[in-house]
C-alpha cells in the first residue's frame, strides 16, 4: 500500500518537474520572439540595408512609360467627322438616360 503512495508521489514530482522545464522553454521562446520584433521594429525606422543587385547594370533595359500609345502618322492625315456627327452621339446618348430615368419613376 504504501509502495503504491511513494510511486504517485514521485511520478507526480516528475510530471511536476517536466512541466515546470516545458514553461521555462515557451518562456524563453516568447522573449526571443519579443526580441525578434523589437529589432525589427528598430530596423523599420532605421537607414534600409541594400544587398548586392541580382543583375548587372548592362542588363537591365528600362523602357520608357507611355500613358497612351501614340498615334500614327497616317491617321493624323485624315479628316475629323463634322461636328454635326458627333452631337448627334450626345443626344442619343441623352436620351437613353431619358428613357432609362422615365423607366424608374
Amino acid at each position: 500500500m504504501y509502495a503504491s503512495y511513494a510511486a504517485l508521489i514521485y511520478l507526480a514530482v516528475c510530471v511536476n518537474a517536466v512541466l515546470a522545464k516545458i514553461k521555462n522553454i515557451f518562456q524563453e521562446e516568447e522573449s526571443i520572439r519579443q526580441n525578434r520584433e523589437s529589432k525589427n521594429f528598430r530596423k523599420a525606422f532605421s537607414e534600409p540595408v541594400l544587398s548586392e543587385p541580382m543583375f548587372s547594370e548592362g542588363e537591365i533595359k528600362a523602357k520608357p512609360y507611355r500613358s497612351l500609345p501614340e498615334k500614327p502618322d497616317h491617321l493624323s492625315d485624315q479628316p475629323k467627322p463634322p461636328a454635326s456627327m458627333q452631337s448627334n452621339k450626345i443626344q442619343v446618348l441623352h436620351s437613353v438616360f431619358d428613357q432609362s430615368a422615365e423607366l424608374n419613376e
